[in-house]
Order: structure tokens, then C-alpha cells, then sequence
């Protein structure tokens, strides 16, 4: 319903375990509510808030086919590195960076690798994706440096990019391969894999750009090969080498997937569905400001271990506003709380440590000692009414 105006209907299923559907089109600014008609035992549950979500989030993944593709047979690289990883989030390969704001939505993280600038379209786009939680990753290569008219990195790069072979002294790469004691701890033993590492150029950033950036591991000399920098909500992620096998063997060491693996940890902790159960905190990662108003009022956000999180004590909506930016969610109860069918119990719950095991005391020492006082009992009170027996 959209106020008292019904824009759609269904029947209810059956069975008690059934679900309904029905297609809604229009303004997705608007609130609509899903409402049961009749009456059943609980009036209070008969409205309730529609909240429009894609989906779990995904990560999008935009890197050139053509060449890899005639190359290995397969996949580009860097979506079978990911697939390697066995994450917990859908990899959703695209051919290009989206040129809309609403196209974005899906995503907790983009991996554009070698992109030749963005489109004004394309920038607002993203821009608008990365101050909203998400994490954008830029793999800048020789197509980074060449940039056509009108395309730029703004506002993720203010300056251009350069690209060409790595420094080199008498005919031998002064730089040939990255710094493992530079390495940030996100991404572990696996950056001393990264120390020979060889390619065939690199990209350049301009000493302003790489100044705004946080290094995350360094080539030798000591030019950034990681970084990434906050922005909003979001980050932005520079690589400054192609995720292709062609540019270098990067994608081919162990420090590759340490790489990725630290990006798809810090998208998983900035994306949150607007749906969660009550009880469990919203975390806002990168916000200064949170607020919201729910079912039982004005709620602020607390910071704990500096991110801001909400807690919805109540189910319900909860219209947050974050930094001036205004969504809906929905705190609904948990699923284990209202499925009353029987469950296996598992075998953690009945452990000491969770109060459910039973003790056990050995007594068959005490019974033994008793039986023992019984029979010597026996044998005094034998002893002391037998009769003397009378004499000749």
C-alpha cells in the first residue's frame, strides 16, 4: 500500500511455511507497506514496512576479456583468484565500470582493472558508491596512462597517471620488484612472495595523488605499488600494476590473494543489509555523524572502537541519517525466535561450560561402607541375643 491506495495484491498461501509474491513498479522513494487483510490473533504484526534491497552484496569485477581470454582459456585472472578464495560473496564480472548511480547498489566492492579514466557519468557514479560504504578498486596500467578526452580518475586521482618501465641502472631494473618490510600487516607473510616481483612497466601517480594515500606496501624505491585512502564512507584502493598475467606475474604469486582477501575483508565490514535482526548492532564505518529515528524514538550512535553503531533494540524501522545522507532499515526479529518446529540440539549446548552437563558424583564407596555397618550391625545383634546354651 502506498498510504490508503492498494497497488497490489495476493493470496496468502496455504501452508504455514509458504511465500507470496507480487511485482511492484514505480517511484522507489516512496514507503510502502505490506499489509494482511482479515484478522488473526495478532493485530500489532499486520503492517509492516517494505524495504527495497537488492540482495546479499556482490563484488563487481571490470577487467578486459579479449586478451586473457585468447591467452588462458578461461576467465581473466583476477575473477579465478577470487574464486580461489571460496568468499562468502558473489563475484559478478561487468563490462565496464557502471555509468549509473542505481547500478551500483548491488556492490559492497568494484576491482577495475586497467581502466582508461571514467566518463562524467561514470565518476558520479562511483563517487557516489564509495562515499556510501563501498570499496573501489583502481589496477592502473598502460591503458591508465592513455587516457581519451574528457575521461579522468577525479575525484579518486586529481592529477594524471604515468606509466613506463621501472627505474634501471646500467641496463639492470633499479626497482625490480616491491619492499616486503614495507607491507602492511593486512596483508601478512604472503607480501615477502612480492620481493622479486616482475613486470614489464608500472604505473606512476604524481607526488600529490601519493601524498593523499596511505602505502600499504612500496616498490624498492619506495614508490607506492598499495594504497588506499578513505572517502566517505568507503575507500579507494590504487594499485599501481595491472591485475593482468601479461603486465606482470603478479596475479601468479601468493601475495596476490592476500591482497584481495584484505579488500574482501574491508568490503564485508563496510557493507550492512538494511535488513538485520533486532539485538544486533549497524556499524558505520568512516562516519562522523549517525543518527536515527525508530519505533521507540530519537536513537545516536555510539563509537566503539572508532566506528559509530547503532544498536535497534526495537523491531521496526529505523530512518538513519548518515553524515546528511538519509536510508531506511528495518530491524525484524530473528528467525530462530519465531520458528517454533523441533531442532536438532547440538552438542555445544549441552557442554559443562554452557551449564548444560551433568555431574557425576562416584557414592559406591559410601553404599560399600554401609552395606559393611549394616552387616557388622547384623553380626553384634546376633552375637548378643544368642542364648547360652544350658548346661549338663
Amino acid at each position: 500500500m502506498d498510504g490508503d491506495k492498494v497497488i497490489a495484491s495476493v493470496p496468502l498461501p496455504q501452508t504455514a511455511l509458504g511465500e507470496a509474491m507480487t511485482p511492484v513498479t514505480g517511484d522507489d522513494t516512496r514507503e510502502l507497506f505490506a499489509v494482511l487483510s482479515g484478522s488473526d490473533a495478532i493485530a500489532a504484526d499486520d503492517r509492516a514496512l517494505v524495504v527495497v534491497e537488492a540482495g546479499p552484496a556482490a563484488l563487481a569485477v571490470a577487467a578486459p576479456r579479449s586478451d586473457e581470454t585468447a591467452t588462458t582459456g578461461g576467465a581473466p585472472v583476477v575473477e579465478q583468484a577470487l574464486g580461489a578464495l571460496h568468499l562468502d560473496m558473489a563475484v559478478r564480472p561487468i563490462p565496464q565500470a557502471p555509468d549509473r548511480r542505481e547500478d551500483t547498489t548491488a556492490f559492497a566492492a568494484m576491482i577495475v582493472d586497467d581502466p582508461p579514466g571514467f566518463t562524467p557519468e561514470q565518476r558520479h557514479a562511483l563517487t557516489a558508491f564509495v562515499e556510501r560504504g563501498g570499496v573501489l578498486v583502481l589496477a592502473l596500467g598502460r591503458h591508465s596512462a592513455s587516457a581519451p578526452l574528457g575521461a579522468t580518475f577525479e575525484p579518486f586521482l586529481g592529477r594524471g597517471v604515468g606509466y613506463g618501465e621501472p627505474p634501471s641502472k646500467n641496463g639492470t631494473p633499479e626497482s625490480a620488484g616491491a619492499d616486503p618490510a614495507s607491507g602492511a600487516p593486512i596483508l601478512g607473510e604472503a607480501a615477502a612472495s612480492l620481493g622479486e616481483l616482475g613486470s614489464r612497466g608500472r604505473a606512476t601517480l604524481a607526488a600529490e595523488d601519493a601524498s593523499s594515500f596511505e602505502t600499504l606496501l612500496q616498490w624498492n624505491d619506495h614508490a607506492p605499488l598499495v594504497a588506499r585512502k578513505q572517502r566517505g564512507r568507503g575507500e579507494v584502493w590504487v594499485t599501481t600494476l595491472s591485475f593482468s598475467v601479461d603486465a606482470s606475474d603478479l596475479p601468479l604469486r601468493p601475495g596476490f590473494l592476500s591482497l584481495l582477501d584484505a579488500i574482501c575483508a574491508d568490503a564485508r565490514e563496510r557493507s550492512a543489509p538494511l535488513r538485520g535482526d533486532v539485538g544486533l548492532p549497524w556499524a558505520f564505518p568512516g562516519a562522523q555523524r549517525v543518527e536515527a529515528e525508530g519505533p521507540a524514538g530519537h536513537v545516536v550512535g555510539a563509537r566503539e572502537d572508532s566506528t559509530l553503531r547503532i544498536v535497534p533494540a526495537l523491531i521496526g524501522p529505523y530512518r538513519v541519517t548518515v553524515d546528511g545522507v538519509k536510508e531506511l532499515r528495518v530491524a525484524a526479529p530473528s528467525v530462530h525466535e519465531i520458528d517454533f518446529r523441533p531442532r536438532t540440539v547440538v552438542s555445544s549446548a549441552t557442554s559443562s561450560t554452557q551449564g548444560g552437563g551433568e555431574s557425576t558424583v562416584d557414592v559406591s564407596w559410601m553404599i560399600a561402607l554401609g552395606l559393611l555397618a549394616l552387616v557388622a550391625v547384623e553380626l553384634v545383634v546376633r552375637a548378643l541375643s544368642r542364648q547360652p546354651s544350658p548346661s549338663p
